[in-house]
């Protein structure tokens, strides 16, 4: 065989791969795709149209020392911000701006569970134990799954969640454009409520039921229950396939301000802007872990609450919003404080504990809040 035909037949056989798995073209080429972000066909707008501006604190801007800021640069940060009692402490930007949109990824779950809540708070929703199988006959659901089973990612569906996997349900989920195609896979394999496993089709489950409950997108009631109460000062994208299925489980776009603003309604028990956006008892739950439940080490699990983590820090417990390349939103009660990091690349953590990068921007943060004492 020659080295000619040897070369045809792989480039044959690459064309049938690529053919054959397209999201291996989007894997190849996602940040050509990232920087045409804002075509109207690939998102849905959730539009800032009340916005109402961060207060700065006495001591804005509180700087970050340079030794702290050359390890930012290093790790890709993006933006990095500290707010207390309300007031912006520190906020700082490496190859960005205030006004930058920045990808979620998995963070965007922690958005999902406080819009469940909202339903619930509604009455859109029954209950936590309400059923989810009625909402989606089409699929093989064990009965007894609840909305609780979702938030806290105790469904005991099937899904691959390997990201590193690029066959894996998650990362065609990621790069898919017909997301409906992928979720009538799923399928109940494991007892429900029992055992945490982190998988992104919960909330694309929770994503579905909201939008079956409320009638309207899932961008749309973003913006009425959530973007326009908190006062957002920009617009946000949620992304969506070409059959308008927005990918709630990744897939919002915010600027480093509106992610805080998120955290502050929290840190308040709901409360922001003047208004309860979703009922304190909500969100006591949603940021207590889910000690119930088990992982499949037998652990206990009091690192998660509803599509929130939490972490134990220095005598601290910490909800945190997470996403791939260091998506955070830390909320410290006990500090009245949210420190928020967004960038492009975090330390990948194993799936149940915490990045080892998170204590870089806790500690950074604390250090402002110390100094300053609230400006």
């Amino acid at each position: 065989m020659t080295d000619t035909l040897i070369l045809i037949i792989i480039v044959v056989l690459l064309i049938i791969f690529f053919i054959a798995n397209p999201h291996i073209l989007n894997i190849l080429f996602y940040k050509v795709k990232e920087k045409k972000r804002t075509k109207s066909s690939q998102y849905s707008i959730v539009k800032a149209t009340k916005p109402s501006p961060l207060p700065q604190a006495q001591a804005y801007p509180y700087p970050v020392e340079e030794e702290t800021a050359k390890k930012f640069r290093e790790s890709q940060t993006l933006a990095f911000l500290v707010i207390k009692d309300g007031h912006i402490l520190t906020e700082q930007y490496y190859q960005s701006e205030p006004s930058k949109k920045i990808l979620s990824f998995s963070a965007a779950k922690s958005i999902i569970a406080i819009l469940i809540g909202i339903a619930l708070d509604k009455g859109m929703l029954e209950s936590l134990t309400q059923k989810i199988a009625p909402f989606f006959p089409q699929l093989r659901l064990a009965p007894d799954i609840t909305i609780r089973d979702l938030l806290t990612m105790s469904s005991g569906l099937k899904w691959s969640e390997k990201f590193l996997n690029p066959f894996s349900d998650v990362v065609r989920a990621f790069y898919s454009d017909d997301l409906w195609r992928i979720v009538k896979r799923t399928k109940s394999i494991y007892p429900t409520g029992k055992q945490f496993s982190y998988k992104c089709i919960n909330t694309i489950l929770l994503g579905l039921i909201l939008e079956k409950v409320s009638q309207i997108p899932v961008n749309q009631f973003t913006q009425k229950y959530l973007w326009e109460p908190m006062g957002a000062e920009y617009d946000a994208l949620w992304a969506k396939d070409k059959k308008d299925i927005q990918k709630t489980f990744c897939c919002i776009y915010a600027t480093a301000r509106d992610y805080a603003k998120v955290g502050l309604i929290l840190l308040n028990n709901g409360y922001y802007n003047g208004k309860q956006i979703v009922s304190e008892h909500y969100v006591r739950q949603m940021l207590s872990p889910a000690t119930y439940l088990t992982d499949k080490f037998g652990k206990q699990v009091d690192y998660y609450g509803f599509q929130t983590w939490i972490m134990h820090y220095n005598g601290m417990t910490i909800p945190y919003f997470r996403g791939m390349f260091g998506q955070y939103v830390f909320i410290l009660p006990q500090k009245n404080a949210i420190i928020v990091r967004l960038g492009e690349r975090h330390t990948l953590p194993t799936m149940n504990q915490d990045p080892t990068d998170a204590e870089l921007y806790i500690k950074a943060g604390l250090q402002a809040i110390e100094q300053n004492k609230g400006g």
